[in-house]
């Protein structure tokens, strides 16, 4: 992918800025731990060849560790033209056939009814501001019997009301959409409105917001946040804000307060 230029960086919303210096490249939520736990929800395995569709690919780190681990056909779909371009790059590197990627709302897919085997999204459905109409968007594209598993973001009721503002508040700004953190009673009712048949939902309060990275991917990553945040005004404005929430978002974590669902279902 082509250097960018400054004004071009500064440009860019957080989501996009963390693709660029290399820092998309494991599952935020529950980490690969994670992951496995939604994939095994799907049986991939007892599928014949399936056609999957990933909601909301990011930089496609998830869409080929499928592609490598199945005989299957994935699409991934993200609304970052960037970060596709990132994911397209990384998987030519792989020399995977299997895999492809498209500039796709989730809200509104532009595929067929009855295309695909299996959906999944991980830290996506949350991130919309209806995801009930996201779920009706996947069930819509799955075949009849087909399998959806996606993984989000959850609070415990006891969670202040403050803190949970706050956390939609630095959240939104972060992915650059509107963003609400919702409670395990509040998904439930979501699920169970979505019309899915042979419901499951689990949730875990571990390994959240702990990306996975080898020694010299962090050095480059820190490396280059801290240069950007040197040279670039835009880039400081941006982040300086979730930065200072860090701290008090990280002694909630510890608290309990946070945690990750998944959920599957069949249509």
């Amino acid at each position: 992918m082509r250097r960018l230029k400054r004004e071009e960086i500064g440009e860019l919303g957080l989501y996009e800025f963390q693709g660029y210096i290399g820092a998309m490249t494991s599952p935020t939520f529950g980490g690969w731990k994670g992951t496995d736990r939604l994939i095994e929800l799907l049986n991939i395995e007892s599928m014949e060849r399936p056609k999957i569709l990933e909601a909301g690919c990011s930089t496609g780190y998830i869409t080929r560790y499928v592609a490598q681990r199945f005989d299957c056909e994935i699409v991934g779909v993200d609304i970052s033209g960037l970060l596709l371009d990132i994911a397209e790059e990384e998987s030519r590197k792989l020399n995977l056939k299997n895999i492809s990627f498209r500039y796709a709302n989730v809200e509104d897919l532009p595929f067929s009814d009855n295309t695909f085997d299996a959906v999944y999204g991980e830290a996506i459905t949350a991130l919309v501001p209806d995801p009930l109409k996201v779920l009706n968007e996947y069930k819509r594209v799955l075949k009849p019997g087909g399998k959806v598993a996606t993984l989000d973001l959850l609070m415990r009721e006891s969670l202040s009301q403050e803190l949970v503002e706050e956390t939609n508040e630095v959240m939104s700004g972060v992915l650059g959409t509107t963003v609400k953190i919702r409670s395990f009673q509040e998904w439930q009712q979501i699920f169970e409105e979505s019309g899915f048949g042979s419901i499951q939902i689990h949730r875990y309060y571990e390994d959240l917001f702990k990306r996975e990275y080898s020694t010299g991917a962090k050095a480059r990553i820190t490396c280059k946040l801290l240069y950007h945040l040197i040279v670039n005004r835009e880039v400081r404005r941006k982040l300086i804000p979730p930065l200072r929430f860090a701290k008090k978002f990280q002694k909630a974590l510890k608290g309990g307060n946070y945690g990750y669902l998944i959920f599957a279902g069949v249509k």
